[in-house]
């Protein structure tokens, strides 16, 4: 529950209504360190999967292309993790975050970033689903709350 905890602590009410009205730097911070710790949890999960059936996490002598992107519904599908419509909208929105936010000032095209806002039910969908992908990682079963599929 170490990850998820911090992924909770990482982005606070007050840091989400901050970040929704067009970003306070320590909001995007927090953000953006949330983000990461999502990503690292989901090619955890990969990186085990991989293990328990004998693949290599290197292939010529280089990690696997999928344990090098960034996207974070790409990540949830190559790992098989479930994702219910409020954590797919949320992962979306933490990916253009990051893609945009994390390296320029302002986005690169038009509508780019219409979906990057935070919500205010951003913190409790991050904790569970970081709580998630630790119960993945501690071998139980993984769950959906709908059936959306990743």
């Amino acid at each position: 529950m170490y990850a998820a905890n911090l992924a909770y602590t990482l982005v606070t009410h007050r840091d989400v209504f901050a970040f929704a009205h067009h970003g306070v730097d320590e909001a995007a911070r927090r953000v953006t360190r949330c983000k990461y710790a999502l990503e690292n949890l989901l090619k955890a999960v990969r990186v085990k999967q991989l293990r328990a059936v004998g693949e290599p996490i290197f292939v010529n002598d280089r990690l696997r292309t999928e344990l090098t992107r960034h996207g974070l519904v790409a990540l949830a599908k190559a790992a098989s993790v479930p994702l219910a419509r409020h954590e797919r909208f949320l992962l979306e929105r933490l990916t253009v975050t990051i893609n945009w936010g994390g390296r320029y000032q302002a986005p690169k095209e038009v509508g780019e970033t219409d979906v990057a806002s935070m919500i205010s039910t951003d913190r409790e969908t991050i904790r569970i689903f970081a709580a998630k992908l630790e119960a993945i990682l501690d071998g139980q079963a993984a769950w959906s709350y709908d059936d959306a599929s990743s």
